[in-house]
């Protein structure tokens, strides 16, 4: 107990310790050591004798720390090296770690052939054959020092020997090395703190917040990995001897200006298949170890269950844990047996952060995932109310994620994983093809950082916003073998990735501390290396991390000017900037961007993101007064592009855009995204090619036009378009559509307002006035799988003189049209408290091509049509108070 005060005094005080400019250097593991003469220090050999035939020396050409190690020359067996007694300094059933640094000395033979360090026992038993345990082994990768670690518990009563020597053996017999700083250590003795539950950190709203005064904190971390890449099948002694990290890691760690490692524990550490509920001993050792680790140098732990009962789950797992089966359902009762054991062993102990409760889990469904979830938290809220409880989003076996859900119990977070893309951030890395994944960004692509900040929403951000919940991001990486390329654009990823963070409150733990494709440092065998460092991102670390999220300032108003100067601050209406692209490009959410009198040739191409909670708002200074101009070359006006569907939160307001580009299918303004808001905006003049739209959402959800205007289009002045199978919720209320324009001497549109293949759509207190060809309103299907047209609303709406463009042409002219075209069936829409007048056919004409099905007409006026009030092929319209 003596040395391990010892220990922890000198522990505290290391700090002066370095081996680079930023990385704090973990000093002498023999400082409570049981070895005699561990670091060879009495410039002797002294304790010591040759192991397997070889000659030692102490020298002071090398050492590891101090001023002497020891040389082992003239070695006759590959096992040859040097040994040590230690009988009289073990004890039975104690999990000792074992330590030794050694360093080849001039390899006469190729580093890839040297071979192995090893640290083995030699045990003399008073009856039968010596035995010679293998207590761990790292290969010789380099020619500097390297650490051997391992663990061992003598099982068998220490009277049972007549001697017990530890060895650290060498590589190939033709290889001289040298060995320093040998050291056996006993397990640190751990006693659950005395704690508050203010000591705690705890969920309050999207923040954590810890100590009695409720101090907001960031979780900023990194993971502890330690496994091979098969975690299912390594033996559980080749697990536990390759936790590459100690008490020094964790030092480096705060240096690094983290607070979190999240921890990453195989369940075999604590239980073994084949004799179930039982814990070991040295289970828990290991994690106290890490917890006075930990604690002593102001670190957070999150427990992450990286690999449960069943096997390390993720994309591709095959084994038994979700399922019915007897072997299933046993693997899900016993890891809620152990978190119960976890958190009943360290309900107390406030340097664990929470409990990540399976890594990446792979149910078949979210039902059997979150029943299963709400199981367990349940059982760990019965025992501990203190600690956070980290709920990952899981996968689903068409490699996408099940959407996150509330999970009840109090103090939970919501954990997400990001490695967006994939293709960019898992590049080059051998084992996983070793592919050139691009640059970043790559606008052209789209790859950029409102691409990020999409996938981030989606990813489980915006659900963290909506349920007021706090989001964590348990891993998010890019691959070692980017940041030395410039241009692959690591750092500017990793620094747009930690803008985002710190502006949305996500938590985050970096993958990875230590592996050979992943991490800040990258030897693939041994202990984290200095020689094996991301200098990159070892810099931008310490540049970078901070343990609270920074405050950032209030949304900004912004000017733009058809005569201004993108040099300009953009900050009043003197110094207003004068292009889209520069403004789109320095604003963020929150932000206002106002457009002073004048035409605008150029097109509005909104990429940027708002939120919920900070929409960004584009108006004119002056309503109607700013006309943006594509003069038949290029589009207008667009939000996001084909495929994006991101929710970006855009407000656009007091704007006209007119003459759309040539072609089929253009629009004077497209929405491709989600939740965007258009107000007192006017669009007109698509008539420069055929099938040309006023105002598009296309291929996108809860998007709301209001009180705006679309006329002389060759096709739909107001559209909700769909072909991807989704549900729209898009609304167009009190718009105002017409083929009518007071510059124009004819009149040109195919219907005002045309709900294609959208569902649970609203036009609202709309009027559709003469000019349009055959609609004023249409809700239609296509031809092909995804299209549909189901639940939309047509409510408070006048449909006036369609049909009615000329005296000498006929066109077919119907108040408001409700059909199939294709695709699924036309179903359960509804059309309340509207009137259709003067129309050239029509008031209302319904399921002309069949398969249109529960139409309901309510509270509806049809005054001057020219053939039918109601033309009605529908045997399940129901039309009443009409």
């Amino acid at each position: 107990m003596i040395r391990q005060i010892l220990f922890l005094f000198l522990y505290l005080s290391m700090n002066n310790f370095v081996f680079s400019s930023n990385t704090v250097f973990c000093p002498n593991d023999t400082i409570y050591s049981l070895i005699k003469n561990p670091g060879f220090e009495t410039g002797n050999t002294n304790d010591w004798s040759d192991f397997g035939t070889s000659t030692i020396s102490a020298s002071s050409v090398e050492k590891h720390i101090g001023n002497y190690s020891c040389l082992i020359e003239d070695r006759a067996h590959n096992y040859s090296g040097v040994a040590q007694s230690i009988k009289d300094s073990v004890q039975q059933n104690v999990f000792y770690e074992f330590t030794a640094w050694a360093k080849v000395k001039t390899p006469t033979i190729p580093l890839e052939d040297v071979g192995y360090f090893k640290i083995a026992l030699k045990l003399v038993p008073v009856s039968g054959s010596n035995e010679y345990p293998l207590v761990g082994q790292v290969k010789v990768y380099k020619t500097g020092w390297i650490k051997i670690r391992g663990y061992y518990r003598f099982q068998s009563p220490i009277s049972d020997y007549n001697d017990i020597f530890v060895d650290i053996q060498g590589p190939d017999p033709s290889v001289d090395f040298y060995v320093d700083d040998i050291s056996i250590n006993p397990p640190l003795d751990y006693t659950p703190p005395a704690s508050d539950s203010t000591d705690f950190i705890r969920v309050s709203g999207r923040d954590l917040i810890v100590g009695a005064d409720n101090s907001t904190i960031k979780l900023q971390g990194i993971n502890f990995w330690a496994y091979s890449d098969d975690l299912t099948d390594d033996p559980m002694d080749f697990v536990f001897n390759s936790y590459r990290f100690d008490w020094c890691d964790y030092a480096n760690v705060d240096s690094l200006g983290f607070n979190c490692v999240r921890l990453n524990m195989d369940f075999r550490a604590f239980e073994d298949d084949n004799d179930p509920y039982v814990y070991k001993q040295e289970g828990w050792e290991w994690l106290e170890r890490n917890i006075i680790y930990a604690r002593n140098n102001g670190i957070y732990l999150l427990l992450d269950m990286h690999t449960p009962q069943g096997g390390y789950q993720s994309y591709g797992f095959t084994g038994e844990f979700w399922g019915n089966s007897n072997e299933a359902i046993e693997n899900r009762n016993r890891l809620k047996a152990l978190w119960a054991e976890i958190a009943t062993r360290y309900n107390s102990e406030p340097t664990i952060a929470g409990f990540d409760l399976i890594n990446e889990p792979l149910p078949p469904t979210s039902g059997d995932y979150y029943d299963y979830i709400q199981e367990v938290v349940d059982t760990i809220r019965s025992i501990d109310t203190n600690h956070i409880i980290d709920i990952e989003q899981a996968f689903s076996s068409s490699n996408g994620e099940f959407p996150h859900q509330l999970v009840s119990g109090g103090n939970i977070i919501y954990d997400t994983h990001f490695y967006h893309r994939w293709s960019y951030t898992s590049q080059l890395i051998p084992s996983n093809g070793g592919n050139d994944g691009g640059n970043y960004p790559e606008d052209g692509t789209g790859f950029n950082k409102n691409d990020l900040k999409a996938v981030l929403l989606d990813g489980g951000l915006q659900f963290s916003i909506d349920n007021n919940v706090p989001h964590n991001e348990g891993e998010f990486g890019v691959s070692r073998y980017v940041f030395p390329i410039t241009e692959k654009g690591g750092i500017k990823w990793m620094t747009d990735v930690y803008d985002l963070h710190n502006r949305n409150k996500i938590n985050s733990q970096y993958w990875s501390y230590h592996s050979s494709g992943w991490g800040l440092y990258y030897n693939e065998f041994g202990f984290p290396d200095i020689d094996s460092t991301n200098m990159n991102l070892d810099s931008f670390f310490h540049n970078t991390n901070t343990t609270d999220f920074p405050p950032y300032p209030d949304p900004e108003t912004f000017y733009l000017d058809s005569a201004g100067s993108d040099t300009a601050s953009g900050l009043d209406t003197a110094n207003a900037w004068a292009t889209f692209v520069h403004a789109f490009g320095i604003m963020q959410e929150g932000d206002t961007l106002k457009l002073k009198d004048g035409t605008y040739f150029q097109t509005m191409e909104v990429k940027i993101l708002g939120t919920s909670e900070k929409a960004i708002i584009i108006k004119a200074l002056n309503e109607g007064k700013a006309i943006i101009d594509g003069e038949g070359i290029r589009e207008p006006g667009v939000i996001g592009s084909d495929g994006e569907n991101y929710d970006s939160y855009i407000t656009i307001e007091g704007l006209i855009f007119k003459n759309a580009n040539s072609g089929d299918g253009e629009s004077v303004f497209r929405v491709w995204n989600n939740y965007n808001t258009l107000k007192k905006c006017s669009f007109y003049f698509a008539d420069n090619g055929t099938n040309q739209n006023g105002l598009s959402f296309s291929n996108s959800k809860y998007n709301l036009a209001e009180d705006c205007l679309a006329s002389y289009v060759s096709a739909h002045c107001f559209i909700s378009w769909d072909d991807a199978g989704l549900e729209t919720h898009n609304t167009f209320r009190r718009c105002f559509a017409t083929g009518h324009h007071p510059d124009k001497s004819d009149s040109l549109a195919y219907s005002g307002f045309n709900i294609y293949g959208g569902s649970y759509d609203i036009v609202e207190n709309c009027i559709g006035w003469y000019g349009t060809k055959n609609y004023g309103v249409s809700l239609h299907s296509e031809s092909g799988a995804n299209y549909k047209c189901n639940n939309n609303k047509v409510l408070g709406s006048l449909m006036l003189g369609a049909g009615k463009v000329s005296n000498s042409i006929w066109y077919e002219g119907v108040g408001i049209s409700i059909d199939y075209n294709g695709g699924q069936s036309t179903k359960d829409n509804e059309v309340e408290n509207c009137m259709v007048y003067d129309n050239q056919m029509h008031g209302f004409n319904i399921g002309e091509q069949g398969n249109t099905e529960n139409t309901l007409i309510d509270h509806c006026t049809m005054e001057k049509n020219g053939t039918n009030a109601i033309r009605c092929k529908d045997p399940l319209t129901t039309t009443k108070n009409s």
